[in-house]
Protein backbone atom coordinates (compact mmCIF):
# COMPACT_ATOMS: atom_id res chain seq x y z
CA UNK A 1 0.00 0.00 0.00
CA UNK A 2 1.15 3.57 0.23
CA UNK A 3 0.55 6.65 2.12
CA UNK A 4 -2.08 7.45 -0.66
CA UNK A 5 -4.14 4.16 0.49
CA UNK A 6 -4.12 5.08 4.12
CA UNK A 7 -5.49 8.62 2.96
CA UNK A 8 -8.04 6.63 1.18
CA UNK A 9 -8.97 4.14 4.06
CA UNK A 10 -8.56 7.08 6.63
CA UNK A 11 -11.06 8.96 4.61
CA UNK A 12 -13.68 6.17 4.19
CA UNK A 13 -13.29 5.66 7.53
CA UNK A 14 -14.04 9.32 8.62
CA UNK A 15 -17.93 9.29 9.46
CA UNK A 16 -18.15 8.31 13.07
CA UNK A 17 -20.63 5.75 11.97
CA UNK A 18 -19.64 2.28 11.21
CA UNK A 19 -19.13 2.22 6.93
CA UNK A 20 -19.85 -1.07 6.76
CA UNK A 21 -22.13 -2.20 9.13
CA UNK A 22 -22.02 -3.40 13.15
CA UNK A 23 -22.28 -7.50 11.97
CA UNK A 24 -20.04 -9.80 10.68
CA UNK A 25 -18.76 -10.26 7.14
CA UNK A 26 -21.54 -12.77 5.02
CA UNK A 27 -17.64 -14.71 4.10
CA UNK A 28 -17.97 -15.71 7.82
CA UNK A 29 -21.74 -16.04 8.61
CA UNK A 30 -21.62 -18.79 5.65
CA UNK A 31 -18.88 -20.51 7.04
CA UNK A 32 -19.77 -20.59 10.87
CA UNK A 33 -20.61 -24.14 11.63
CA UNK A 34 -16.61 -24.31 10.65
CA UNK A 35 -14.83 -21.46 12.65
CA UNK A 36 -12.99 -22.28 15.77
CA UNK A 37 -14.72 -20.93 19.19
CA UNK A 38 -11.47 -20.70 21.30
CA UNK A 39 -7.92 -19.97 20.54
CA UNK A 40 -6.57 -17.41 18.89
CA UNK A 41 -7.31 -15.34 15.06
CA UNK A 42 -5.41 -12.97 12.87
CA UNK A 43 -7.87 -10.37 11.28
CA UNK A 44 -5.59 -8.81 8.40
CA UNK A 45 -7.05 -5.45 6.40
CA UNK A 46 -9.46 -5.43 9.52
CA UNK A 47 -10.84 -1.89 9.11
CA UNK A 48 -13.55 -1.04 11.56
CA UNK A 49 -13.13 -3.79 13.19
CA UNK A 50 -16.72 -5.62 12.49
CA UNK A 51 -15.15 -9.52 11.82
CA UNK A 52 -12.34 -9.01 14.84
CA UNK A 53 -15.13 -8.23 17.08
CA UNK A 54 -17.41 -10.92 16.11
CA UNK A 55 -14.87 -13.39 15.95
CA UNK A 56 -13.99 -12.27 20.30
CA UNK A 57 -17.81 -12.47 20.65
CA UNK A 58 -17.23 -16.29 19.98
CA UNK A 59 -14.57 -16.63 22.43
CA UNK A 60 -11.34 -16.27 20.56
CA UNK A 61 -8.21 -13.84 20.96
CA UNK A 62 -7.82 -11.25 17.75
CA UNK A 63 -5.28 -9.03 16.56
CA UNK A 64 -6.87 -7.24 14.13
CA UNK A 65 -4.06 -5.58 11.45
CA UNK A 66 -4.82 -2.60 9.54
CA UNK A 67 -3.17 0.38 7.59
CA UNK A 68 -6.22 3.10 8.55
CA UNK A 69 -5.72 4.73 12.33
CA UNK A 70 -9.01 5.70 12.07
CA UNK A 71 -10.52 2.28 11.17
CA UNK A 72 -8.61 0.92 13.82
CA UNK A 73 -9.93 3.19 16.46
CA UNK A 74 -13.35 1.89 15.77
CA UNK A 75 -12.54 -1.46 15.70
CA UNK A 76 -11.27 -1.05 19.75
CA UNK A 77 -14.87 1.40 20.38
CA UNK A 78 -16.66 -1.22 18.78
CA UNK A 79 -14.89 -4.00 21.14
CA UNK A 80 -15.19 -1.86 23.91
CA UNK A 81 -18.75 -1.17 23.58
CA UNK A 82 -19.09 -4.87 23.83
CA UNK A 83 -17.07 -5.61 27.02
CA UNK A 84 -14.24 -6.82 24.10
CA UNK A 85 -11.57 -4.86 24.53
CA UNK A 86 -8.95 -6.99 26.59
CA UNK A 87 -10.41 -9.75 23.47
CA UNK A 88 -9.12 -7.62 20.76
CA UNK A 89 -5.68 -6.00 19.84
CA UNK A 90 -5.21 -3.28 17.20
CA UNK A 91 -2.22 -3.31 14.91
CA UNK A 92 -1.36 -0.18 12.15
CA UNK A 93 0.83 -1.81 9.82
CA UNK A 94 1.14 -1.30 5.76
CA UNK A 95 0.93 -4.51 5.08
CA UNK A 96 3.50 -3.97 1.95
CA UNK A 97 5.86 -3.96 4.66
CA UNK A 98 4.69 -7.39 6.28
CA UNK A 99 3.21 -8.25 9.20
CA UNK A 100 3.94 -6.87 12.63
CA UNK A 101 6.85 -8.56 14.05
CA UNK A 102 5.11 -9.00 17.44
CA UNK A 103 2.27 -10.86 16.32
CA UNK A 104 1.77 -14.45 17.86
CA UNK A 105 3.72 -17.36 15.55
CA UNK A 106 0.77 -18.97 15.27
CA UNK A 107 -2.90 -18.97 14.52
CA UNK A 108 -6.25 -21.17 14.65
CA UNK A 109 -8.07 -18.84 12.55
CA UNK A 110 -6.57 -16.38 10.00
CA UNK A 111 -9.00 -13.87 7.99
CA UNK A 112 -8.20 -11.52 4.77
CA UNK A 113 -11.70 -10.06 3.93
CA UNK A 114 -11.80 -7.80 1.30
CA UNK A 115 -8.34 -7.09 0.62
CA UNK A 116 -6.10 -9.11 -1.97
CA UNK A 117 -2.40 -9.84 0.00
CA UNK A 118 -0.73 -10.96 -2.94
CA UNK A 119 0.42 -14.12 -2.99
CA UNK A 120 3.90 -13.58 -1.22
CA UNK A 121 2.04 -12.09 1.83
CA UNK A 122 -1.33 -14.50 0.97
CA UNK A 123 1.75 -17.60 1.84
CA UNK A 124 3.13 -15.58 4.98
CA UNK A 125 -0.70 -15.53 6.27
CA UNK A 126 -0.93 -19.07 5.65
CA UNK A 127 1.95 -19.74 7.28
CA UNK A 128 1.34 -18.52 10.76
CA UNK A 129 -2.02 -21.22 11.02
CA UNK A 130 -1.35 -23.31 13.46
CA UNK A 131 -2.13 -27.19 12.81
CA UNK A 132 -5.71 -27.63 12.00
CA UNK A 133 -6.28 -23.92 11.58
CA UNK A 134 -8.24 -22.41 9.21
CA UNK A 135 -7.85 -19.36 6.61
CA UNK A 136 -10.92 -17.69 5.19
CA UNK A 137 -9.76 -15.07 2.09
CA UNK A 138 -12.22 -12.85 0.39
CA UNK A 139 -11.66 -10.49 -2.40
CA UNK A 140 -12.08 -9.19 -5.51
CA UNK A 141 -12.50 -10.95 -8.63
CA UNK A 142 -10.27 -10.33 -11.39
CA UNK A 143 -13.13 -12.12 -13.60
CA UNK A 144 -15.87 -9.93 -12.65
CA UNK A 145 -13.92 -7.00 -13.68
CA UNK A 146 -12.51 -7.97 -16.67
CA UNK A 147 -13.44 -5.70 -19.55
CA UNK A 148 -15.08 -2.98 -17.06
CA UNK A 149 -13.48 0.67 -17.32
CA UNK A 150 -12.51 2.05 -13.99
CA UNK A 151 -12.80 -0.07 -10.52
CA UNK A 152 -10.33 -0.98 -8.14
CA UNK A 153 -6.32 -1.21 -9.25
CA UNK A 154 -5.78 -4.76 -10.50
CA UNK A 155 -3.05 -5.15 -7.91
CA UNK A 156 -6.32 -5.75 -5.39
CA UNK A 157 -7.85 -7.93 -7.59
CA UNK A 158 -7.56 -11.71 -7.66
CA UNK A 159 -7.97 -14.98 -9.49
CA UNK A 160 -8.94 -18.16 -8.28
CA UNK A 161 -5.60 -20.25 -9.39
CA UNK A 162 -4.13 -16.88 -7.32
CA UNK A 163 -6.19 -17.92 -4.21
CA UNK A 164 -5.48 -21.53 -4.48
CA UNK A 165 -1.50 -21.14 -4.97
CA UNK A 166 -1.73 -19.40 -1.43
CA UNK A 167 -3.19 -22.09 -0.13
CA UNK A 168 -0.86 -24.54 -2.11
CA UNK A 169 -0.39 -26.75 1.07
CA UNK A 170 -3.85 -26.76 3.03
CA UNK A 171 -7.05 -28.38 2.09
CA UNK A 172 -9.66 -26.10 0.20
CA UNK A 173 -12.82 -26.54 1.46
CA UNK A 174 -14.54 -24.41 -0.82
CA UNK A 175 -13.72 -21.32 -3.54
CA UNK A 176 -16.26 -19.51 -5.33
CA UNK A 177 -15.25 -16.76 -7.87
CA UNK A 178 -18.56 -15.12 -8.10
CA UNK A 179 -19.70 -14.64 -4.78
CA UNK A 180 -20.41 -11.22 -2.75
CA UNK A 181 -22.21 -8.03 -3.93
CA UNK A 182 -22.83 -8.62 -7.57
CA UNK A 183 -20.99 -11.74 -7.46
CA UNK A 184 -17.60 -9.19 -7.72
CA UNK A 185 -15.88 -11.20 -4.58
CA UNK A 186 -13.59 -14.36 -4.76
CA UNK A 187 -13.92 -16.22 -1.46
CA UNK A 188 -11.77 -19.73 -0.41
CA UNK A 189 -11.50 -21.29 2.79
CA UNK A 190 -8.92 -24.10 3.33
CA UNK A 191 -7.66 -26.26 6.75
CA UNK A 192 -4.11 -26.65 7.84
CA UNK A 193 -3.22 -30.36 7.96
CA UNK A 194 -3.11 -31.27 11.76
Amino acid sequence: MSEADRKKWEGRYSPDALVMGAGPPATLLAWEDSLPRSGRALDVAAGEGQAAVWLAERGLEVDAVDISPRGLGKARGLAEARGLGARVRTWERDLDDGLPAALAPAYDLVTCLHFWPGVELGRALVARLAPGGLFVLAALSAAAWEGRSGGPSPRFLTTAADARAVAAHLTILGCDEAAGAAGRELWLVARRPE
